[in-house]
């Protein structure tokens, strides 16, 4: 798979694999996605425990997509938790959702999440781990 080569603020050169960083996109992208659902018609019905847990997750999965950006091991070990996590608690969505913008939701970010386990387990992403 392909690499980048990027500078870090010391001036060294990382090469980082491509699919670190669709990883890392991917990860940024939905944890800031997860504040949106917050403001959708029907966000009200949401509980107030869910939206808590949702807020420390979206964060810690920032932690994990910087951590990955750096070519962390625990960085990715912990995105890939995070993002079977998603998968698991995503999927009741499906049986009782209270609006259709969660199913809606769940439907785009099961796929996402499955993407970033695959990307941050590939061989070439494995190798570049520090």
């Amino acid at each position: 798979m392909a690499t980048r080569t990027t500078r870090t603020a010391h001036g060294a050169h990382v090469e980082r694999p491509v699919a670190v960083t669709a990883a890392v996109m991917i990860t940024v992208i939905s944890a800031l996605a997860t504040y949106v659902f917050f403001i959708l018609p029907g966000s009200d019905e949401i509980p107030t425990a869910a939206i808590i847990i949702s807020i420390v997750a979206s964060f810690v999965q920032l932690v994990g997509a910087w951590s990955l950006w750096q070519l962390r091991r625990w960085g990715a070990i912990l995105t890939f938790v995070l993002a079977l996590l998603s998968v698991l608690s995503s999927a009741p969505a499906f049986i009782e959702a209270p609006s259709g913008w969660i199913v809606v939701g769940a439907a785009v970010g099961i796929p996402l999440s499955i993407a970033v386990m695959v990307l941050v387990a590939l061989r070439s992403s494995r190798r570049a781990y520090r």
